[in-house]
């Protein structure tokens, strides 16, 4: 009786550690992601090193929006990375370059970090429109970003965003949320 009892108790620990598993599977892989800023492309809305959660459930109803800080995944150099910008031009947008300044539908891109709008024009071929799809994405700090201006990084297909960066939760001084 006593190896019965022990066989159960095993096996609903089991069951319980096989959905507290997958609990924690759905959680991470769909619900939250956690992830973090690499250089100083985004300043000042992130610093290098910075921590943020992602919430990939945001786009499974809606689609990306104008203005949303995404993480994307991109493969450069023969290795994937993740990147995080911001989503300047969208679907149908027209994007060109002219007078040192990127502009899309006509109206220039402000560099967040520098308050201007004279920084380069990467290496792409302008003007263009958006396919459908497809989101232009540029760093806050249009300066020291590497962004759909160049070939490297280019459009980025909806297949390939992970998420919406939702919160920051470190340096603790700065958590909150994201505009």
């Amino acid at each position: 009786m006593i190896k019965n009892k022990t066989a159960a108790q095993i096996a609903e620990w089991a069951v319980a550690i096989a959905i507290a598993f997958a609990a924690f599977l759905l959680i991470t892989n769909f619900l939250v992601v956690f992830s973090k800023v690499f250089g100083p492309s985004m300043v000042p809305t992130f610093e290098n090193g910075d921590r943020v959660v992602v919430s990939p459930a945001v786009y499974l109803f809606s689609k990306p929006k104008l203005g949303d800080v995404i993480v994307f995944s991109v493969d450069r150099k023969g290795k994937k990375e993740e990147l995080i910008k911001r989503i300047v031009g969208m679907p149908g947008d027209t994007v060109d370059y002219y007078d040192q300044c990127v502009y899309i539908n006509e109206e220039p891109v402000l560099d967040i970090a520098s308050g201007t709008y004279d920084y380069g024009c990467g290496d792409i071929s302008y003007p263009f429109v958006v396919p459908e799809g497809k989101y232009f994405v540029m760093g806050d700090n249009k300066i020291l970003s590497e962004d759909s201006r160049y070939t490297e990084i280019g459009l980025v297909p909806r297949g390939k965003i992970k998420g919406k960066v939702v919160f920051r939760f470190y340096p603790f001084d700065k958590v909150g949320t994201i505009d």
